[in-house]
């Protein structure tokens, strides 16, 4: 039995195609008219209006425009980055217009859905005119998708699941611990045999990023980390007023639309608490970014075990997972950053068709996060230059026509400055021109000084422990592998056919990789593992290249010939090291080694991360409906929470309140006419977190928590507030 490929969806007859998007756009209605009469459906309005916002817009998109006979990917990705750029540039117009129209509160509800559905019918009509006559539809047999297979990787998902339920009620990590393991197995199957068949690759991807991001953003029922809390408050702040005021300067996430008024848009139509949108739609549409990578990697690699592999690694690092959790808005411009990516490399798309695309999504990735933007802008001016010194040099065998446009990216920039000097009070783009002042004042003074260059001083960094020793060992080693796979760009010891602007692009982002651990703030300013996932979305293949080229280099020292058999050997030795990579990063290690402080040693986490449970979250909540106009104090990460809560009343405990320490370790805590407040880990551990400049990096210290001369005002037993 055959059923029409819902991936596919553009291809259908177009009478199916419109049927479906009028029945999702009927019911979306139906269940907000319920909601409203208060006969509330669980759970069905938040799947149906999230499926809804987050496909509906873009198939129709695709179908006006008439692309047709695109893969599974590329359909379910273009959907996706398109009804996203819908929503987000929607959401920014109606909040203009509809105020000078004397609307003050665009951002609720009834003024979102009526717009929302207008467009949708508008696209619906357009599409039926432009594209009714087209029909292709691609079929999936029914027995594929309930194969043994297939329901065995969709059911490590509900596994990822269980095993968030039972480290959040019972500390148990036995489950996770599992998952670990089977993710591994998958990724070894894969690699070394045919069991899977390629078809499924995909499949195994997503399943695996899926639950990799789900279990790790299960962990606590409200929003752990550093960045998620201010996106949090300004995404709130936009609910609460209806309305997004860009001109608030309180940071640089408010020039971010991604979070601004995509949280929000998402929240309202799918009545769906804002701390649930950011732990569950963020990370789904976070998880299509390796399934992108996958196709890009494939493009050039020509191989799709290696394609595998190189998102395998990529996946394994502990920041996708982790750090990328908390921030929500590079979770979204990551997205788009592959959908460019994409469609460099794409030719089977029209010329004008594909320019129209990579206007909407390089646009999108400005407004999503400006972090990123700065950066992908820098690497291909970079590449354009390369590109064409190289063809001036005749370098290429390949003399065609570049993919990158020269054009194109002065609109990237010219709409980039606009953007960041107009919103936000320009703060983010007074935070590019002090961050340049700042490397260009201390290049030359502070050069290969680890003081100056956070990543320098995590390589150099001692280790305290075997397993600390050895985690840093399997990043030092896929590093190495890096460099030997950059290296391979030029002497081509491993042939490799790729096109002229990914050659340079990986050159290019190996090259930001270095600078990351020698140029001085540059790490500091955008943090070196966010720069090394970033430069990890381009030049995981030269991990994979790289280790090929080492094995081969090895098995020419035994004068063997490097055939298909030591290939195969090669990439089993590959898998046995991107397991160790994933042991180590995924925390696995360190738990069963019963070292609960988690040897993350590019980016320092441990156990005491910004990470909050029921009763501290209820102790916040209690203060802010309790206190009068005095200020809250707590230690760095307990006051994150406070933050998120209401950013501009609480503050990390500042100098002149620790001048009553007692002792170089001992903090006693007496400051006049305020609150301090004290997490569980707090009370717990007698402990309290600080962070200080040691030269130009932030340097953060536990000092043991001494005496409080304060009255005690609240307690739950897992948080306490005095005054």
């Amino acid at each position: 039995m055959k059923i029409a490929n819902p991936f596919k969806m553009n291809d259908w007859n177009i009478k199916k195609f419109l049927v479906v998007v009028l029945y999702t756009q009927f019911l979306v209605w139906i269940l907000i008219a319920v909601d409203t009469l208060g006969m509330k459906i669980p759970v069905l309005r938040q799947l149906v209006c999230t499926i809804y916002l987050a496909f509906i817009p873009g198939l129709l998109i695709l179908r006006t425009l008439r692309l047709h006979k695109l893969s599974n990917i590329e359909s379910i990705l273009y959907s996706v980055g398109l009804s996203i750029s819908t929503l987000m540039f929607v959401g920014f117009i109606i909040n203009i217009i509809y105020a000078m129209l004397g609307i003050y509160n665009p951002i609720s509800i009834k003024y979102l859905i009526v717009t929302i559905s207008l467009i949708v019918l508008v696209l619906s009509a357009t599409s039926y005119f432009q594209d009714r006559k087209y029909s292709n539809p691609d079929f999936i047999e029914f027995s594929e998708i309930f194969s043994a297979k297939s329901l065995f990787l969709l059911l490590i998902f509900f596994l990822s699941m269980l095993g968030a339920v039972f480290i959040n009620l019972y500390d148990a990590h036995y489950i996770y611990l599992s998952l670990v393991l089977l993710l591994i197995l998958i990724a070894a199957i894969i690699a070394c045999s045919n069991f899977f068949p390629e078809k499924l690759y995909p499949v195994a991807i997503f399943v695996s990023t899926i639950s990799l991001l789900m279990s790790h953003s299960s962990i606590s029922n409200y929003l752990r980390g550093w960045d998620i809390q201010v996106e949090y408050y300004l995404a709130s702040l936009v609910i609460k007023n209806s309305f997004w005021d860009y001109s608030i300067s309180l940071s640089n996430v408010n020039s971010s639309l991604s979070v601004v008024l995509l949280a929000p848009i998402f929240s309202i139509i799918s009545n769906l608490n804002l701390i649930h949108t950011f732990k569950i739609v963020y990370p789904f549409i976070f998880s299509l970014v390796p399934v992108g990578l996958y196709q890009l990697f494939e493009s050039q690699l020509q191989n799709k075990k290696l394609s595998y592999l190189s998102v395998f690694f990529f996946i394994s690092f502990f920041v996708f997972y982790e750090e990328m959790l908390q921030l929500a808005r590079q979770q979204i411009a990551e997205l788009y950053l592959v959908l460019v990516l994409l469609l460099f490399f794409n030719d089977t798309i029209p010329k004008a068709k594909k320019s129209l695309l990579l206007i909407v999504f390089v646009s999108s990735v400005c407004i999503s996060h400006y972090g990123l933007t700065y950066i992908f802008i820098f690497q291909l001016i970079a590449v354009i230059c390369l590109v064409s010194l190289g063809l001036k040099l005749n370098i290429y065998r390949d003399s065609s026509e570049t993919r990158i446009r020269k054009s194109f990216v002065l609109l990237f920039i010219v709409f980039s400055l606009a953007w960041y000097i107009y919103t936000s009070s320009s703060s983010a783009f007074i935070s590019l021109i002090l961050i340049g002042d700042q490397i260009y004042s201390s290049i030359f003074k502070d050069f290969l000084n680890p003081a100056s260059s956070d990543g320098l001083s995590l390589v150099m960094m001692q280790t305290t422990s075997l397993w600390q020793y050895m985690s840093k060992l399997t990043h030092m080693i896929a590093q190495f592998f890096i460099s030997i796979g950059a290296l391979n760009l030029f002497v081509r010891y491993i042939p490799i056919k790729w096109s002229k602007e990914y050659t340079v692009l990986c050159f290019v982002s190996y090259v930001l990789l270095i600078a990351s651990l020698i140029v001085p703030f540059l790490s500091n300013a955008y943090n070196t593992s966010r720069l090394y996932h970033i430069a990890l979305i381009i030049i995981s293949p030269l991990c994979i290249i790289g280790g090929i080229a080492f094995f081969k280099i090895i098995y020419s020292l035994f004068r063997a010939n490097f055939s298909q058999k030591y290939m195969k050997k090669s990439i089993r030795a590959l898998m046995i090291f991107f397991a160790a990579f994933m042991l180590f990063n995924s925390g696995f290690v360190s738990d069963i080694a019963n070292n609960r402080i988690f040897s993350f040693v590019t980016s320092g986490m441990d156990m005491f991360a910004p990470c909050y449970n029921d009763r501290e979250v209820q102790c916040a909540k209690w203060i802010y409906g309790a206190k009068n106009s005095e200020t809250i104090y707590a230690d760095e990460y307990r006051c994150l929470l406070l933050k998120g809560m209401n950013w501009t009343e609480a503050y990390n405990l500042p100098a002149s309140v620790e001048l009553g320490s007692n002792g170089s370790d001992v903090i006693v805590v007496d400051a006049k006419n305020c609150y301090l407040y004290l997490g569980t880990l707090n009370i717990s551990g007698q402990i309290f977190l600080i962070s200080y400049l040691k030269g130009e990096i932030f340097v953060r210290d536990y000092l043991k928590l001494g005496d409080i001369l304060k009255n005690k005002i609240y307690s739950n037993g897992g948080a306490e507030m005095y005054y």
